[in-house]
């Protein structure tokens, strides 16, 4: 009896030997799933023009239908032309006409301007005080929040005036670097930010 079981034991031995090798070919053999691609949220600067301006030692980029204006110094008052270094003006309307208005230091529709100046060893707080106390004049300050721009600390000054109906708001972004003074200005018809004049700013990077 003990011999008659023998073969077949070993039968049963190689067939579950063999249904394992099977099983586990069948199961390598099934195609991998592929690891779920997370992608970012879709950038909206990222077909948009690059603009670089040496003297300012920085870039950005503006939307493709904008064009910008360089304006020149001749138009500030004698006393700030020194320490001038940089103004230039973006807008829609300077797609087609680059020379549209050239004898304002305003950006149609209250579009945004990039100021860069000489820093004479002034604070960022002494900067934004001067500002502040200007204001005062013609004005109302309506907040103050700290920022960052490129790696870099920054103060927005959101002002107001009376003189205006309906009344816009002001932003003023007040920043430092490389012994120059940086102010990115543009206004909005209400308190709320205009979204492509800060997408511009965000794209904002020092090359030095």
């Amino acid at each position: 009896m003990r011999r008659g079981l023998a073969p077949i034991l070993v039968l049963l031995v190689i067939a579950a030997i063999g249904g394992v090798y099977y099983f586990g070919k069948s199961q390598s053999a099934k195609p991998q799933s592929p690891n779920p691609v997370i992608t970012s949220p879709f950038d909206k600067t990222v077909n948009w023009k690059t603009y670089g301006n040496s003297q300012g030692k920085y870039t950005l980029k503006y939307p493709s239908d904008w064009g910008l204006r360089d304006i020149g110094v001749n138009l500030f008052p004698k006393e700030d032309q020194a320490a001038l270094i940089s103004y230039t003006a973006f807008s829609k309307v300077y797609k087609d006409n680059p020379d549209l208005r050239t004898d304002t230091l305003e950006t149609p529709h209250g579009d945004p301007i990039l100021t860069v100046k000489k820093n004479e060893r002034k604070t960022l707080q002494q900067i934004t005080d001067d500002y502040k106390n200007s204001i005062i004049k013609t004005g109302n300050i309506k907040r103050s929040e700290l920022r960052t721009i490129d790696k870099t600390e920054a103060v927005l000054i959101v002002t107001g005036t009376e003189y205006a109906d309906p009344k816009p708001s002001y932003f003023n972004y007040y920043f430092i670097k490389n012994q120059q003074i940086y102010t990115y200005s543009y206004y909005s018809p209400d308190e709320s930010p205009s979204s492509i004049p800060d997408q511009i700013l965000s794209t904002f990077k020092f090359t030095q």
